[in-house]
């Protein structure tokens, strides 16, 4: 039988062996010009963008409080040492964060 979590999977499998048979068919110069001139073309390139947002949502104004908020749900759910390994992630993943960037 057939589930739709296979089903996407499996769409998922069958689109990224098009691209790249795409690319290996029309050769990367083509289509990396169209892509490239796609996403950077403009005054305000789309991957530009994309990356204001993901560093937006990816900034300590959004993910601490969702942090705190979901560690105080596993708490009152008697999840206590996963509430304490989220929270102990978190921090140590905003400390690797900011010694990457500095």
């Amino acid at each position: 039988m057939v589930t739709p979590r296979r089903l996407g999977l499996s769409l998922i499998a069958v689109l990224l062996a098009a691209i790249w048979l795409v690319m290996f068919v029309e050769g990367t110069d083509v289509v990396d010009r169209a892509v490239l001139g796609a996403l950077y073309g403009g005054r305000r390139p789309l991957l530009a963008d994309l990356a204001r947002l993901i560093t937006l949502l990816g900034g300590g104004y959004w993910v601490t409080p969702l942090v705190a908020a979901t560690a105080l749900a596993l708490a009152l759910t008697k999840r206590p040492w996963l509430a304490l390994g989220l929270c102990v992630g978190n921090s140590f993943g905003r400390r690797l964060a900011d010694l990457l960037k500095y």
